[in-house]
């Protein structure tokens, strides 16, 4: 005979118990959070990572959930964050900034084959004033 107890939603104060971490840094790269939270682990602070496995299935989907969040029970969260900033793995939440300077340089060196790619690349680089 199953046992139906293993179909029961658990208590709310059980939830509560069990989701009373604090989140303390987003990471967009997988290799990059499981640095910092094997680094707190090092350091005795428990710690934890929310959307690791969508993000480690496809990598391109870390956007999409938001990234791969760094958990941390709230009693070790300002030890954490000080830890983690030590270490420089203090995230500031963004996606990373992209420079397109370089990027148009090689738009331009590579000879489009519309001459009106490169004629719209070289403007951009001209100063608007």
């Amino acid at each position: 005979m199953t046992d139906p107890s293993r179909y029961c939603l658990p208590d709310a104060a059980e939830v509560a118990v069990k989701d009373s971490w604090a989140v303390i840094a987003t990471y967009w790269s997988l290799v990059e959070a499981k640095m910092a939270s094997a680094l707190l682990a090092s350091e005795g602070i428990p710690a934890r990572l929310a959307d690791e496995g969508i993000t480690g299935a496809h990598p391109l989907l870390a956007i999409a959930v938001g990234g791969v969040r760094l958990l941390v029970a709230p009693e070790g969260a300002q030890k954490a964050r000080t830890v983690l900033e030590l270490r420089g793995l203090l995230s500031s939440g963004g996606p990373p900034p992209v420079d397109p300077g370089p990027l148009d340089e090689e738009a331009i060196e590579a000879a489009p084959a519309d001459e009106s790619v490169r004629e719209f690349l070289k403007a951009r680089r001209k100063p608007q004033g």
